[in-house]
């Protein structure tokens, strides 16, 4: 989510509007001009510098599993969406998320050493679709080798948001596979979506990796 260095792009606009200044004086009276809104972007308060993907040498104590411990955190006492701002979010988790125009969100993201597999916490602050997630996913089309990214299990997240007092629904495709577990508890949801499995070496038993998790308000 870089952007282009503008001074080549600024100096021809610079001319341009200069040129067309001149022309306007010297042949006609200028038009009034109407301003549309303002393109969205960060607040006055919230952060300025721009998203970049960091390396785990920058936050060696941000790993995979404190980063979901720290939105779980953010979830942990949340009554509402509506409670959250871009600093509450900052502030409740810890983390520091970089504005990115492009997408229009605050952002912050890991990418793992020498492996495909990144994680981060992204937040949109629109009333709407006013959103964190959490997510733990890899570059390129395929499953990447060897052992996925997996700190934390559905299993796990479901035994933590049943004490919650969560309600759970399963969203499963025409196989009866689950697609995504939502938990609700008014006036907010939890969208769990599932990604690899990976055995578990005590009992034998397969654990389903978490992909995304993300907060959003209850319909």
């Amino acid at each position: 989510m870089k952007r282009l260095p503008p001074s080549r792009w600024l100096a021809r606009c610079v001319s341009l509007i200069s040129c067309l200044a001149l022309a306007a004086v010297v042949h006609a009276s200028p038009a009034p001009v109407s301003e549309g809104p303002a393109e969205a972007g960060p607040s006055d308060t919230a952060p300025t510098d721009t998203y970049r993907i960091s390396a785990l040498s920058e936050h060696p104590d941000l790993t995979p599993e404190e980063v979901g411990r720290r939105m779980l955190r953010l979830l942990d006492g949340l009554g509402s969406m509506d409670e959250l701002t871009t600093e509450q979010v900052i502030l409740r988790t810890g983390l520091p998320l970089k504005y990115a125009p492009k997408g229009k969100v605050y952002a912050f993201t890991i990418q793992m050493p020498d492996s495909p597999w990144y994680y981060g916490v992204t937040y949109r602050d629109e009333r709407e679709t006013k959103m964190v997630e959490l997510e733990y996913s890899y570059s390129g089309d395929s499953m990447p080798k060897g052992a996925p990214l997996c700190a934390m299990t559905v299993d796990d997240l479901a035994k933590q948001f049943k004490r919650d007092g969560f309600s759970l629904w399963i969203d499963v495709d025409e196989l009866g596979q689950a697609l995504a577990y939502y938990f609700k508890r008014s006036p907010l949801r939890v969208r769990v979506v599932p990604g690899a499995s990976v055995t578990n070496n005590e009992t034998g038993t397969y654990r389903l990796c978490v992909s995304q998790l993300m907060i959003t308000k209850a319909d």
